[in-house]
């Protein structure tokens, strides 16, 4: 009798092993399939704000083109799917601890707090490398009297705004640029708007 119950425990604990292993890989299945999903998820966030980015991009250059009433129109409709795609992020909270600094870089576009679609794309995609290279372009634009006083600032501000957001030190020139900067109430105000989760996500993506 005793050798029979050695038996139906060894039998027993076999096939605990073997459903804790079946149990394994099916949760490994389900954390492939969600890493899959939210790639794929990520992914097309990503594709849709360059698609919106490159219409504003558009819209700016051919502004003389286009009669007041259409250019407000297009530019109202384009923000609104901006928005969109930012409440979309929101939805997913992998993407929300993923994508902090495109969520910031949404909103300023939408609140206009930042007009320039470009600086707007290189902090959506958290590229420091990018934004000092266009801060030194303006800058050569500026002492070539390609660009005036006025715009100069405001897009250097932008550039400038966005590098600080993600953690990088800035100059004592470039500080007295910002502070000078009429934009920096309205970059403030629009990231009030999405907390403090957006601000601690772009730091961790920085770091």
């Amino acid at each position: 009798r005793s050798h029979i119950l050695t038996s139906e425990s060894d039998s027993l604990c076999r096939q605990k092993r073997r459903n804790a292993r079946t149990t394994a890989r099916k949760m490994s299945r389900r954390d492939s399939h969600g890493a899959d999903e939210s790639a794929r998820l990520r992914a097309n966030v990503e594709e849709r704000m360059e698609t919106l980015l490159q219409q504003l991009q558009d819209l700016s250059e051919l502004r003389e083109e286009l009669d007041d009433d259409e250019y407000e129109e297009t530019k109202a409709d384009t923000l609104a799917q901006l928005e969109e795609l930012r409440k979309l992020i929101e939805s997913d909270m992998s993407l929300v601890d993923e994508l902090g600094s495109m969520r910031l870089a949404i909103q300023a576009a939408v609140k206009e707090a930042f007009k320039t679609p470009e600086v707007i794309r290189m902090f959506a995609k958290g590229e420091p490398t990018a934004l000092r290279t266009k801060l030194r372009e303006l800058k050569e634009a500026k002492d070539l009297g390609r660009i005036e006083a006025g715009p100069y600032k405001e897009q250097a501000a932008e550039v400038l705004i966005a590098l600080q957001k993600m953690g990088e030190t800035l100059s004592a020139e470039e500080q007295g640029l910002l502070s000078d900067a009429k934009n920096v109430d309205a970059f403030v105000a629009a990231e009030a708007d999405l907390g403090e989760s957006a601000r601690a996500s772009i730091l961790s993506q920085a770091s």
